[in-house]
């Protein structure tokens, strides 16, 4: 990527879509992990909550 060529704007575009993407998959799994965990400790798989599959 040349930050002085021609189509900078465009590339920028890009890369914030692609950013915007990675944040929310990176929040997405985190909550997932989080869940994953807690079944671990309680060693159970209880009834889940829809709301925390949600994306």
């Amino acid at each position: 990527m040349n930050p002085f060529g021609r189509n900078k704007k465009q590339q920028l575009k890009q890369n914030e879509q692609f950013l915007f993407h990675l944040k929310h998959g990176y929040t997405y799994i985190s909550g997932v992990l989080t869940t994953f965990n807690d079944w671990s400790e309680t060693n159970s798989l209880p009834t889940v909550d829809p709301q925390k599959w949600a994306v």
